[in-house]
């Protein structure tokens, strides 16, 4: 949570010493190579984690995430399908899963059923990031929709910037000029504070050979 990642690892590896069953460990430590953009490694500790704890989506999503870095998108759609199904059972539907999967298929050409995930997901879990998205893909076709649904992201979520740029868009095509600027001011500093918050944790690289 300080960002002092180098000793969350060490402290992690230490924890995994003393109790090499604990699946929350080996989650973190995934976590952790993967934010670290050391994919092959972060897989390595999510199968880990699924194999001590077989029903955890969110190591299935960070799994299908590590997958599609590594070129893998058959694999990480199939297990983002998987996450989704196993959080909706286990009464805890599992946003990330579905903004994941939706964006990986619209990658992969397969726009409508992205939408049909997004639906599904502004039933079961309509966070801001859901929203957010689904109405970025509105915002063509179904423009009034597309700004209802942009504005409740923002409501939910004030720092994500994709929201903020194309409700500007919206905005502006209809003629509300100033609104427009003012939310493309909003977009402006929740992109500056994105890039501010990506911590390269470049450490954990010479870290995992000690």
């Amino acid at each position: 949570e300080l960002k002092n990642h180098q000793a969350a690892y060490g402290a992690w590896k230490k924890a995994e010493e003393l109790n090499p069953g604990d699946f929350r460990t080996t989650f973190y430590l995934g976590r952790l190579f993967f934010d670290a953009a050391v994919f092959d490694e972060a897989a390595a500790r999510f199968r880990q984690t699924l194999k001590l704890a077989p029903r955890h989506f969110r190591a299935m999503t960070y799994l299908g995430l590590c997958s599609e870095q590594l070129n893998q998108s058959e694999s990480a759609i199939k297990l983002y399908r998987s996450a989704i199904a196993e959080s909706i059972a286990q009464s805890n539907p599992y946003s990330w899963a579905f903004v994941d999967l939706a964006k990986l298929l619209r990658q992969t050409g397969q726009e409508s059923e992205a939408f049909d995930v997004l639906r599904q997901a502004e039933k079961l879990c309509p966070d801001g990031h859901v929203l957010s998205l689904l109405g970025q893909m509105l915002a063509s076709s179904e423009p009034d929709r597309a700004e209802a649904l942009l504005r409740r992201a923002i409501t939910m979520d004030p720092d994500i910037a994709d929201a903020h740029y194309r409700l500007a868009s919206l905005l502006r095509a209809s003629g509300k000029t100033g609104e427009a600027q003012a939310e493309m001011k909003r977009f402006q500093e929740a992109k500056e504070s994105e890039e501010h918050n990506r911590v390269k944790v470049t450490a954990l690289r010479e870290g995992q050979h000690n």
